[in-house]
């Protein structure tokens, strides 16, 4: 039995490589522009994408799959140069499409720059729009810059959506405060079955994101950090029934506060300011709504049906996050006649959390991160609410680090949204570590994760995989001190050997990071080994499905 199970996984991986590069198509080549993505796709379908870093790739049109799983990957070296970018391209006085990317079925986008600065014309819509019902939707390690009315939008119902290890800034629609968001569902009659958004940065927006009344069976807003944001965050979690939102930092979100007397500047802007009750009660930070809509939603056995989630079927965890507003926030807010800070909970809300058991919701805590490097915007963002006020159409351009549709791509980055780890909030998450998105802390190892490193040298380091548990894709990093032999192994936990990652009689000195696709695999826990030189280091990961 033994032998047969060898040769079977020998198979499976033999396969899979097989498989792996016929269906795998190049876009891109060593010249720094392409403008063939759009036409390759649509000729050659249901295939995996590989993107070249450094490449910029300009679309006069809109990438469009069917009934099959679209994957784009771009490539995650030379780290040097930016990541693949996807911008759109226009005659001059046209229209770009409205979304990059329609998609019907199940999608997986990696490591991809979504840059929305046109040349011509007006920029897209969005980056990604999901039609279809009943998919997944994998985004990991993607930014998206500049502009777009929403990000990311569902028009289906009990999609599952992962967001993971994301940047979205500059995301600012000039005068509808309700768009320039990162995530938008706009099918309400059923919902979604699961939103899971981890690791992720959000800077310089109008608004996260929102339901439009959707339902979603699980929310999890977990380990990100939001800064200089309009709105409120996470309103999208009023109609949810299992929510998590955990070790997160809101920085100076919600800067649009509350108002008196409604604002005159639009409608988005009036119908902000008031709650659905006439008093004009105070939205507050945390809002929920008493009953889940009386919709055809999720029934309590999964099936969808006409059924009424009542409040004590609602689980909520509003943990471990921290809420700052700077110096010059509060000023606004205190010197002014109209507007002031909004509460975490209104007194009605308050009430329903202190009569359900199942709502554990922590006041917030009240710490300045310090952020290592951050944009100096909130001067742009209050002028943009005080534009509101007297009734000027908004029209503030809040962005930052812009980029110029015709020059270089700035890389790296210049933000920086670490701090100190002597702060409290560098051991204030739930397993004990750092709240907010973890990325910033490259060399943090969570607590609880089983890792055992062997005859450790100066200089080499094995990281833990991110994501972590995972769903087939997951990105395992090193650092080599000098150029070396490398293999890197996947054992099963019994020891195993199930898949070789890496095999090289040299490798050069650096950082490298390596995607490990486990679709062969089966769900379990499993061990990754780097033996490079003489350093050897084994860490643990899960996998689920």
């Amino acid at each position: 039995m033994k032998i047969k199970t060898t040769i079977f996984l020998s198979l499976l991986f033999i396969l899979g490589v097989a498989v792996k590069a016929q269906d795998t198509i190049v876009i891109g080549g060593d010249v720094p522009v392409d403008t063939s993505i759009v036409s390759t796709i649509k000729n050659n379908p249901d295939k995996v994408y590989k993107l070249k870093r450094g490449v910029r790739y300009y679309m006069n049109g809109v990438i469009e799959s069917g009934d099959w799983h679209l994957k784009i990957i771009g490539e995650t070296e030379p780290a040097d140069l930016p990541p693949a970018t996807l911008q759109p391209r226009v005659d001059e006085g046209a229209n770009a499409p409205d979304y990059a990317i329609a998609a019907e079925g199940d999608v997986t986008l990696k490591n991809l720059y979504f840059l929305n600065e046109p040349f011509g014309g007006r920029e897209a819509r969005g980056a990604l729009n999901s039609k279809g019902s009943e998919r997944r939707i994998e985004v990991d390690n993607c930014i998206f810059d500049y502009g777009f009315h929403i990000a990311i939008r569902n028009d289906g119902s009990l999609s599952s959506y992962f967001i993971t290890n994301c940047l979205f800034k500059n995301i600012a629609f000039w005068n509808n405060i309700s768009n320039g968001k990162a995530f938008s569902i706009r099918q309400v009659d059923i919902g979604l079955d699961s939103i899971v958004i981890q690791n992720c940065t959000f800077s310089n927006m109008n608004n996260l994101m929102s339901g439009w009344g959707a339902n979603v069976k699980f929310y999890k807003f977990d380990h990100n950090t939001a800064f200089n944001i309009l709105k409120l965050p996470n309103e999208i979690s009023q109609q949810c029934v299992e929510v998590e939102i955990t070790n997160n930092i809101f920085y100076n979100v919600a800067v649009i506060g509350h108002a008196e007397n409604p604002a005159p500047g639009g409608a988005s802007w009036n119908n902000y300011y008031s709650d659905t009750d006439t008093t004009q009660l105070k939205s507050g930070w945390f809002r929920i709504q008493e009953d889940i809509r009386p919709d055809t939603i999720f029934a309590e056995d999964g099936t969808t049906a006409e059924y009424i989630f009542a409040d004590q079927s609602r689980t909520i965890n509003w943990t471990n996050n921290d809420v700052y507003f700077s110096d010059k926030l509060t000023s606004f807010w205190d010197t002014s006649s109209n507007y002031e800070s909004q509460p975490f909970m209104n007194d009605t809300v308050a009430a329903w959390v202190a009569n359900n058991d199942k709502y554990v919701v922590e006041d917030p805590l009240s710490i300045d991160p310090e952020f290592t490097i951050l944009p100096n915007t909130i001067d742009s963002l209050i002028l943009k609410v005080q534009q509101a006020t007297d009734g000027t159409t908004p029209h503030t351009d809040i962005y930052y680090m812009k980029t110029d549709p015709n020059g270089a791509i700035q890389w790296p980055l210049e933000l920086d949204f670490s701090f100190p780890t002597t702060s409290a909030l560098y051991t204030a998450s739930t397993e004990g570590g750092p709240i907010g998105d973890r990325r910033w802390f490259p060399n943090y190892v969570p607590v609880g994760v089983e890792e055992q490193i062997v005859g450790k040298l100066s200089g080499f380091d094995l990281s833990q995989n991110y994501p972590n548990p995972f769903n087939q894709w997951t990105t395992i990093s090193y650092t080599l001190p000098k150029a070396t032999n490398v293999n890197l192994t996947v054992f099963d936990i019994s020891g195993k050997k199930v898949f070789t990652v890496v095999d090289k009689d040299r490798q050069e000195s650096g950082r490298h990071n390596i995607d490990f696709n486990a679709q062969n695999l089966p769900a379990g826990v499993y061990y990754y080994r780097l033996a490079a030189g003489e350093f050897q280091g084994v860490c643990k990961m899960i996998l689920f499905k």
